[in-house]
């Protein structure tokens, strides 16, 4: 009898999560719906809140980019440039680096330069999986190959070796790419550039707002960044971190 009551209690309690899972997607799609409204008419300020509350629900590349829009209308182009930064490390488009490059060109920021190595990091986060298997395909075949010559005891060159190495390089770059450093932009003007994680340590420089830097660690609430091929701290409060 017990068991029954508490199959029957487990599933009042899924009944309730769906109920309460569509009810809060259903209102999420109608704030979404008057945010577009509000938008269309050109009610920005009022369409922004709505779309804020958008983000912590679910990732909406249309609302980034809306965000975006408002926040470089508004003049405030660092968190324009916020939104966009979000926006190509979960969906990176040649487009959006594009339109990110030219902001930083308007406001004379670092950090948004479109180069050769910036196409070479869409495309490998573009079609990261794709690569993880041929990648995984072609160093596969190679050991294979170098398998079965060890086991016929030939001798192994050291191109094969090494072009083996390189794959599995490859496959390792591909893998953790995100994580192999965090972005930041400066929130805030006139913020302090120091050489230790302390506010008592010498101030090496300045950095104005809307400048993105490379992340490399953490002390406390201190951020390691590289900055002109110089590693400084930045305190945390002073970075929109993506």
């Amino acid at each position: 009898m017990s068991t029954e009551n508490g199959l029957r209690a487990f599933l009042r309690l899924v009944l309730l999560s769906g109920v309460l899972l569509v009810a809060s997607r259903a209102s999420a799609q109608e704030q979404l719906r008057q945010a577009d409204s509000l938008f269309a008419i050109g009610q920005y300020l009022s369409a922004q809140q709505l779309y804020k509350t958008q983000l912590d629900k679910s990732f909406r590349p249309i609302v980034l980019l809306k965000l975006a829009y408002i926040a470089e209308l508004n003049g405030d182009y660092t968190q324009s440039l916020y939104y966009l930064t979000v926006l190509s490390k979960r969906s990176p488009s040649e487009a959006i680096y594009q339109k990110m490059e030219a902001l930083g060109l308007k406001y004379r920021l670092n950090g948004y330069t479109f180069d050769d190595f910036g196409y070479f990091i869409l495309y490998v986060k573009k079609y990261g999986q794709g690569l993880f298997v041929v990648l995984i395909v072609i160093a596969g075949y190679l050991l294979s190959e170098l398998l079965i010559k060890y086991s016929k005891n030939e001798s192994i060159t050291f191109v094969p070796k090494a072009i083996v190495v390189l794959f599995l390089l490859g496959l390792l770059l591909v893998l953790n790419l995100n994580e192999l450093f965090e972005e930041g932009i400066v929130a805030n003007d006139t913020t302090f550039l120091r050489n230790s994680p302390s506010s008592a340590s010498s101030v090496v420089g300045t950095i104005s707002k809307g400048n993105k830097v490379i992340v490399l660690g953490k002390r406390d609430h201190w951020k390691l960044v590289l900055l002109k091929g110089k590693f400084v701290y930045i305190k945390q409060d002073d970075l929109l971190l993506i």
